[in-house]
């Protein structure tokens, strides 16, 4: 070979190599403790630590992606002087309704740094999670429970009562009679850590309205947000759970359904009405002594609040302790800061301006909820309330998850015509395509079935159809987080299917309502899927009249006025005119995000799981 021909050879092998071994360093340059990162969902947190194996010419950036995961930092930055150095990064898994048990998966890291051989450069780092399937409860209606474990049943003995019961986190409700066989959530109560507030309806109000009344000095660990006329309230904690509340109004009635959505970190660790949170399905209702029973007034007579812990009479001063709340993360979406931009806020944070001392809902001043029980063991029932005979329901056993529910069955005093229209009407009323993956529809139309049945009227109907449209879309939202494309495209599809999200409303709304991201939202006196159901068409007999919560009966038939604020300000899809805000209760509120200052690492100490 002429010795030209050898100099070309060895240079392009000695130019390979030289290749090969940049690329290598490229590829290379984040070492990662532990090499494979285990995710637990029953755990808040988890934490790892990385660190560069080249010094940086000046200073290196390192970018998380956390697809399905939220972080404490989005960024970790080295410079030439603590490039080897390990540096922590805490995440903390989304909540996921759909999926459990072990995934293979990667976090992202981007390099950021100008003038290093890695600049622009990623490293993918391997992770294990074991998914732990999160869990909802939900208290709509006269009320209707429907437990984390999927039992069903009903419950009607007013009063205050534990919906889950943990050492971190407390939800109580305050009912009252609002039929002679049935009760009505008029309030709801959480306590997070420090954080404490307490929201019930507003009796004097003529639209749909809550008020809400921070009960500690701050709301370390929680976000409020407030729809702008306080017709709907979702509270985010830190650890990923959210408490969705929906105040609906008929006529001058009003009332409050709720939904409880918790993670892996309260597996086994939750009591009350709405059960306890296992792997396994329910296989009965266990009573705050431990004992299980199929009686829901034997269980739930044991979740009733003593007085030293009533959160809607003492607040935060309540006599027992919970633990600290934990820090919030955010889902890091791995964009490299070249160039920076501002963070755009999307939605309206408020916070109810702080006061020095909580004063209790009784006495209240004239626009708070029906005063709770002073001792849970006599009831609070509205002064000018019938005489409430035994609510025969009551003696009716849960249904427990794989149980075939009973059909309800038509009363003597309830006319054939009246029972036939409330079946139908119900099962069209919540057969939303795609949301049968998602929530028990079942369970919507058996309580919409009941609540026609004891009130002689469909009140309560349109409520739990809103209510169910938004369980299904925010469990559509968090599945939209998933680190799986597939499962992230499946739940785009079911939201184009039932119309949710940014997707148009199925067929539209019509005249009689407004598309928003959880569907038709109706104008009074409307109903239906999309609106198109005038309820002063629907049958109604004279069952046992329905009162609010001074014990004034409601008129059956709708009232067609548009109450102030519809629909809410800023919930209607793109496309349609918000209307003008609402005065807050307070003149001008904060808006503002909670305080969620505790350090990243400190958060799986103080949760302990």
């Amino acid at each position: 070979m002429a010795p030209a021909a050898k100099f070309i050879l060895y240079a392009t092998a000695l130019l390979a190599a030289c290749s090969g071994a940049v690329a290598q360093e490229i590829s290379d340059f984040l070492e990662f403790d532990p090499p494979t990162l285990n995710i637990a969902d029953v755990s808040f947190a988890t934490e790892f630590k990385c660190r560069l194996k080249q010094a940086p010419q000046d200073k290196a950036t390192v970018v998380w992606s956390t697809p399905g995961m939220k972080a404490g930092n989005c960024t970790t930055e080295f410079s030439p002087e603590d490039w080897n150095v390990y540096k922590p990064v805490t995440v903390y898994p989304i909540n996921q309704y759909t999926k459990e048990g072990d995934v293979d998966m990667e976090i992202v890291a981007k390099c950021h740094a100008p003038g290093s051989v890695y600049d622009r450069h990623e490293k993918k780092y391997p992770v294990k999670r074991t998914y732990k399937k999160a869990k909802t409860c939900t208290s709509i209606g006269d009320p209707h429970y429907k437990t984390f474990g999927g039992t069903t049943f009903d419950y009607q003995t007013p009063g205050v009562h534990y919906l889950v019961k943990n050492e971190m986190l407390t939800i109580q409700s305050n009912t009252f009679k609002c039929s002679a066989k049935a009760t009505c959530n008029a309030g709801i109560a959480i306590r997070y850590g420090e954080a404490c507030v307490v929201i019930n309806t507003d009796p004097k109000s003529k639209t749909q309205q809550m008020v809400l009344r921070q009960a500690s000095p701050a709301l370390p660990g929680m976000k409020v947000i407030e729809a702008a006329n306080r017709k709907n309230y979702k509270l985010q904690l830190a650890d990923g759970s959210e408490i969705q509340l929906n105040s609906l109004f008929w006529n001058n009635f009003a009332y409050i359904n709720a939904e409880i959505r918790l993670g892996g970190p309260y597996f086994q660790k939750v009591n009350g009405l709405c059960n306890v949170y296992e792997d396994k399905t329910d296989t009965g209702l266990v009573c705050a002594d431990g004992t299980i029973t199929k009686k829901p007034p034997v269980f739930a007579d044991s979740w009733k609040v003593p007085k030293d812990d009533n959160i809607f009479q003492c607040g935060n001063k309540c006599g027992n302790p919970t633990k600290p709340a934990p820090p919030h993360g955010e889902q890091c979406d791995g964009k490299l800061p070249d160039p920076p931009k501002p963070v755009e806020v999307t939605t309206s944070v408020v916070i109810i301006p702080t006061v020095p001392e909580y004063t209790a809902v009784d006495p209240a001043p004239p626009t708070s909820a029906p005063a709770p029980t002073s001792d849970a063991t006599t009831p609070a029932t509205p002064t000018a309330a019938p005489p409430a005979p035994p609510a025969e329901d009551d003696d009716d056993d849960c249904v427990l998850p794989g149980e075939t529910p009973k059909p309800v069955p038509r009363p003597p005093t309830c006319p054939e015509e009246f029972y036939n229209q409330a079946t139908k009407y119900c099962k069209d009323l919540f057969n939303v395509p795609g949301c049968e993956t998602q929530v028990n529809i079942e369970f919507y139309v058996q309580s919409c079935i009941k609540d026609a049945i004891r009130t002689g009227s469909f009140i309560f109907a349109d409520g739990g159809k809103n209510h169910m449209l938004t369980s299904c879309h925010a469990k559509l939202d968090a599945q939209k987080q998933s680190a799986d494309p597939v499962e992230k495209e499946q739940a785009e599809q079911i939201e184009e299917t039932a119309g949710l999200g940014d997707k148009p409303c199925l067929t539209g709304c019509g005249a009689n309502g407004v598309c928003t991201p959880d569907g038709c939202h109706c104008n009074p006196g409307f109903s239906g899927l999309t609106c198109e159901v005038d309820e002063g068409t629907l049958l109604t007999y004279e069952a046992a009249p329905v009162v609010d919560t001074k014990g004034v009966s409601v008129d059956k038939k709708p009232n067609y006025q548009l109450p102030e604020g519809f629909p809410d300000l800023g919930a209607s899809k793109p496309g349609i005119e918000p209307p003008a805000e609402v005065p807050s209760i307070s003149g001008t509120l904060n808006m503002v995000a909670s305080s969620f200052g505790m350090a990243a690492a400190a958060a799986a100490a103080m949760f302990a799981l």
